[in-house]
Formats: C-alpha cells, sequence, structure tokens
C-alpha cells in the first residue's frame, strides 16, 4: 500500500475580496448621506431647496405707502434687522447730481406705534449728497427690527429751490434687511415717493435810507426811512428798533410801531436803563412781514452819554 500525500488548503481570496468591496460600499453610503433634518443639496447656501423644504429665508416688505412714508416689514423664517440704506431724488425721471442737491439732505424718521410722521426732533437716519454718482448712502443710527413705519423727508438747499421751487421731486430709498447674529443673509427692497418742493418765495421789500431825522438833537433822535417793493405776503405787519454794541447780536429795543410808518422818535427817557450810559453802538429798522420773515435796513451810529442828564448822537 502506498502512502498518502497530504496538501495544504488553498486560499479562498475571492471571498476576501468580495467582503473588502461591500465594507467600503457601506462606508461611501454613510460619508455621502446629508448632514441634519434637510434633505437639500450639500451645502448651506440661502433658500436651497429639497424634497422635504428649505434651509430658511428672509425676505422685506413694504406697503402702506403715502406720501412721505411706507410700512415696511420683514420676513421668512431667520431673525433679522432692517434700515434705509441708499436714496436717489429725481424730477421728472432724472436722478438729481451732487450739485444740484448741494446744501440739502434726507431725514429718516421713525413715529411711536400709532403717532404721524414728523419733520421736528432728531432724525434717526440721514443722507447728505456727496461724491460724484446720483445715489447717496444714508447713515445713522441703528438697525430696526419687526413692522415699522419709516417716514422720510427732503429739506431743500438753496440750489435746489432755486431750480426746483413748486417742483414735485421722486424720492427712491433703498432698504435692507440683514440675518441678525453672525448670519450673512440679506433681503432689499425700494420704495419711492414724492417730495414737494416750496413754491418760489415771494420778492421781499426793501428799507432803505434809514437815517437821522433833521429834528434830532442830544434829547431825541428822529429816524426816518423808506420802503420799496411791499405787497401780498411780503406786506408789513409792523416795525422794531434793534440795537447792538460792537459785533455783538441785535437787540430789539423798541416794538410794536405800526406798519405804516417811515419815521420813529427815540427819547433818551425812553430807552432801555443798560443804555443810558457812555457807549457806542448802532442801530437798524426792521420791518416784520405777514409771514414772520424780518427784512432789516442799514445801520447807523448811536452813541449814548451820561454828560448833562443823557445824551444821544446819532449818524
Amino acid at each position: 500500500m502506498s502512502a498518502a500525500t497530504a496538501t495544504r488548503p488553498r486560499p479562498r481570496t475571492h471571498l476576501v475580496r468580495a467582503l473588502v468591496a461591500a465594507l467600503l460600499a457601506v462606508a461611501a453610503v454613510l460619508v455621502l448621506q446629508p448632514s441634519g433634518s434637510t434633505t437639500a443639496a450639500w451645502s448651506d447656501s440661502v433658500d436651497v431647496a429639497g424634497a422635504s423644504g428649505t434651509t430658511g429665508s428672509l425676505s422685506l416688505a413694504v406697503s402702506g405707502a403715502v406720501t412721505g412714508s411706507a410700512v415696511v416689514t420683514p420676513g421668512g423664517t431667520v431673525a433679522s434687522t432692517w434700515s434705509p440704506t441708499a436714496v436717489t431724488v429725481a424730477a421728472a425721471g432724472v436722478p438729481l447730481t451732487v450739485a444740484q442737491l448741494a446744501g440739502s439732505r434726507l431725514e429718516y424718521r421713525v413715529p411711536a406705534a400709532g403717532a404721524a410722521c414728523s419733520t421736528t426732533g432728531t432724525p434717526l437716519f440721514t443722507a447728505t449728497p456727496t461724491g460724484t454718482g446720483t445715489s447717496f448712502t444714508v447713515s445713522g443710527g441703528s438697525a430696526l427690527s419687526g413692522t415699522r413705519t419709516l417716514c422720510v423727508t427732503l429739506v431743500p438747499g438753496d440750489a435746489l429751490r432755486a431750480s426746483y421751487a413748486g417742483v414735485a421731486l421722486s424720492v427712491t430709498t433703498t432698504i435692507t434687511a440683514a440675518q441678525s447674529g453672525t448670519g450673512t443673509w440679506t433681503a432689499g427692497q425700494s420704495w419711492t415717493t414724492a417730495q414737494q418742493l416750496p413754491a418760489p418765495l415771494p420778492a421781499l421789500p426793501e428799507v432803505d435810507s434809514f437815517r437821522c431825522g433833521p429834528l434830532s438833537n442830544e434829547k431825541f433822535v428822529d429816524l426816518r426811512w423808506a420802503l420799496t417793493g411791499a405787497s401780498g405776503s411780503a406786506s408789513v405787519q409792523g416795525w422794531r428798533v434793534e440795537h447792538r454794541v460792537a459785533a455783538s447780536d441785535w437787540t430789539t429795543i423798541f416794538d410794536g410801531i405800526a406798519a405804516s410808518a417811515q419815521s420813529y422818535q427815540i427819547k433818551w427817557n425812553d430807552l432801555p436803563q443798560r443804555l443810558r450810559v457812555n457807549s457806542t453802538g448802532s442801530i437798524r429798522i426792521v420791518a416784520v412781514l405777514t409771514d414772520g420773515t424780518r427784512v432789516a435796513s442799514n445801520a447807523i451810529g448811536l452813541d449814548t452819554s451820561t454828560q448833562r442828564g443823557g445824551t444821544m448822537t446819532c449818524s
């Protein structure tokens, strides 16, 4: 009988390879699966749609617009704040330049709930036209949250009033909402409203030939003046005499002079006590118009002295 020959079994390498391939496939599925609860694509971009919804949203709406105001409402699924960020001013659809708006500014205010817009008090945001473009930056207070009424006022400079007096200009404000915190999402909206410039100012009357009258002496001063060009809303309501020493401010020393008057006599005993001293000053006559505007004459000298019981010299 011949002896049996023993042989070592061959390794089953095909089974090992199959097992490794299966494990790699499972790992690939785990790595490529979307993170979190969203089934959106593989990034954190704004408003990325997926089978079961979106990652989030941010919106801004402007409604209830009337002349000079509108209601601003932020929306979406993330917290946000908003503010006016830029503004343009146009006449008949043509944006105005810095030169045309020189000296002008735009003021934005946010009234309390239920309150009307106001043009007084410190504005929350402002814009002063500068630079070379026609869109100007709005800056100022802290950004706002929630639904609020935004009011805008155009305060015209002399150049704008001279060229566009009585004209309705359009003011377009860009409002921007930004995600609160460290988020970078933004949403924008624009709002256009009309701003009516005041009508041209009436031509002001002139007060001239203010002088000492021929009857003046050391005890009284007789003042005379002339008035031209007064009519309509530029009519004179009354006159006052103002005085100052050196470069100090003008102060009223006599008021309530009749509108029809073109002369007035100052007596030493009628002078305010502070002027019954040795002093060198100036006086002028001022027309007070019916709309409150004041038109002053030229100034003339008035020196006072306590000698001989009080004297005045007009020049």
